[in-house]
């Protein structure tokens, strides 16, 4: 087995062996090309190619940022990324895995990272790998001091889904006391946006300017607003649709913390997926999500339920 860097003509090839491998999360040639070529960090020499009698048998993306994924944020200085990694069915999965970690480690450490995780937002196709599915993998990082933190993927039958009995009653009494869920309006775009809302964090800022600078789809999103004598407040968001995926994928979505327990959250959740049901859109889906929790309850109850498990994975170089 021998390692080398990408190259162009790699691409139909790596198209092919990304859908037989990772089959639980199909790309298409333009997802492909969006997220990871046109990636404005992305470099061929971190695309790290496995090959076996000239056959390329797996690969994996290592990469270190040019450009921060929060302005300001200096946190990636020393840390690479490892968003990309898979392994042609057939081969050993463990023993690929660890050739193409071991060299992605070593290109990362030329480049001065001294530490690298599967975390890679905005441009991230999934938050590490699939446990179940992927088990020589998992060994892998793990024998490599990796750490896995467990997240899962939801998935919510929109032609099944009907609104729950008692969001319409939330809703009158939330106008009751001041609160409101709309669509995204001109006026408050530059709330929604701000990376210091309560609601939100400064990656969700820039997952929402990203999408939205792209499709300007102000139609996708729901926002919660509070009406005091001083003006509007937003206090939660919700938004759907993806350019860089596709138009089913559900979120973020957030609540201030102060807010949290009056019932906007099911309000914002319910009003969200009326609009995807409105559109068409036969499915709802999110990554990132807790297997427990507030969050998991609220899901589970609308008719989330739970397709994948991951790992996403960090340590030391």
């Amino acid at each position: 087995m021998e390692i080398r860097q990408y190259t162009g003509r790699d691409f139909p090839a790596l198209l092919s062996l990304w859908n037989r491998a990772l089959p639980h999360d199909p790309v298409t040639r333009e997802m492909l090309m969006k997220k990871l070529i046109m990636d404005p960090n992305f470099r061929s020499e971190g695309l790290l190619i496995c090959t076996r009698e000239a056959a390329m048998i797996g690969f994996i993306n290592a990469v270190c940022r040019r450009i921060p994924a929060v302005p300001g944020d200096a946190s990636w200085e020393h840390t690479g990324y490892i968003p990309e990694i898979a392994v042609s069915p057939g081969a050993d999965e463990e023993a690929v895995g660890g050739l193409l970690l071991d060299a992605a480690g070593a290109y990362l450490r030329d480049q001065g990272k001294t530490r690298a995780t599967t975390a890679y937002p905005p441009l991230y196709f999934t938050q590490g790998v699939e446990r179940d599915a992927h088990p020589g993998l998992v060994r892998a990082f793990l024998s490599r001091g990796y750490h896995g933190v467990p997240s899962v993927a939801k998935e919510l039958d929109l032609d099944a889904y009907r609104e729950l009995p008692d969001i319409e009653n939330r809703r009158r009494r939330l106008a009751k006391e001041g609160y409101e869920v709309v669509t995204l309006t001109d006026g408050l775009a530059a709330d929604v946006l701000d990376a210091d809302a309560p609601f939100s964090s400064a990656n969700w800022s820039e997952e929402f300017r990203g999408r939205l600078s792209v499709n300007m789809d102000f139609g996708s999103m729901r926002v919660a607003v509070r009406h005091t004598p001083d003006g509007d407040r937003v206090v939660g968001a919700c938004i759907f649709g993806d350019p860089n995926s596709d138009a089913c994928r559900f979120g973020p979505f957030g609540v201030s913390s102060e807010e949290r327990g009056k019932g906007i959250g099911s309000v914002l959740l319910a009003d969200t997926l009326n609009e995807m049901k409105r559109r068409g859109l036969p499915r709802a889906w999110m990554q990132w999500a807790d297997e427990s929790g507030p969050a998991h309850t609220v899901y589970t109850r609308v008719g989330f339920r739970i397709v994948k498990r991951y790992l996403t994975f960090s340590g030391s170089l």
